[in-house]
């Protein structure tokens, strides 16, 4: 018996994988390492995590990963501005570019057929 798979497959197929579990824990580690002196750094850390009743696919797994990720980051940037460890120049960079990450996912998950924009963010 040949096993040979003649087809391929691209992101969009896996991402519409589903696991047919009943629910679902999407867990998200933040880190980020800065320098507060020479030759001394502080690590900063935020971790959410989020508990669903629901089986979902690739489409919005991926959306609510980016999301916890994108919240977790912004938390450390924050609190980097109010001690003064970057610019406001350097947090509104950022931050723009986190916006345009998180936009660039959901238009992605929205295109798929299997995402419903009423389910969250």
């Amino acid at each position: 018996m040949n096993n040979v798979i003649t087809e391929s497959l691209n992101i969009d197929d896996i991402l519409r994988l589903g696991f047919g579990e009943s629910e679902n824990v999407i867990r998200c580690v933040y880190k980020k390492v800065v320098n507060i002196k020479p030759y001394e750094t502080e690590t900063l850390e935020v971790e959410g995590s989020i508990k669903l009743d629901r089986n979902i696919d690739g489409y919005e797994r991926l959306l609510i990963g980016a999301s916890l990720e994108a919240q977790a980051e912004y938390t450390i940037l924050a609190n980097l501005l109010v001690k003064g460890m970057i610019s406001e120049e350097e947090f509104m960079d950022r931050r723009k570019k986190i916006e345009k990450y998180i936009y660039q996912i959901k238009r992605k998950a929205i295109s798929s057929s299997t995402y419903k924009s009423d389910n969250h963010i």
